[in-house]
């Protein structure tokens, strides 16, 4: 079974239920119901964290800023699985 946590394995299970159903090995209504669980994964790491960095990029300058920075790290853990890099952490 592919990774949902990433885009990256979301794309691979997509073309994975493609791959199945135009070899009949599954129905079109399953597929169906399958593409749309692959949607909500989809918006939920790709079309949200975009949307929510658009926010934290409209408070620079405002009393939530210290906020930001926080956040941002914990949205980058969230879409990549991995943790941000450090402060200074060279090139």
């Amino acid at each position: 079974m592919a990774d949902l946590s990433t885009l990256d394995g979301i794309a691979d299970a997509r073309n994975e239920l493609y791959r199945r159903l135009e070899h009949g090995e599954i129905t079109e209504a399953r597929a169906a119901a399958q593409e749309r669980l692959l949607r909500g994964q989809e918006s939920l790491k790709g079309n949200l964290p975009l949307r929510l960095l658009t926010v934290m990029a409209k408070l620079k300058g405002t009393n939530a800023e210290p906020y930001v920075g926080p956040l941002a790290k914990a949205l980058l853990k969230f879409t990549t699985g991995t943790p941000a890099l450090t402060d200074g952490g060279g090139t």
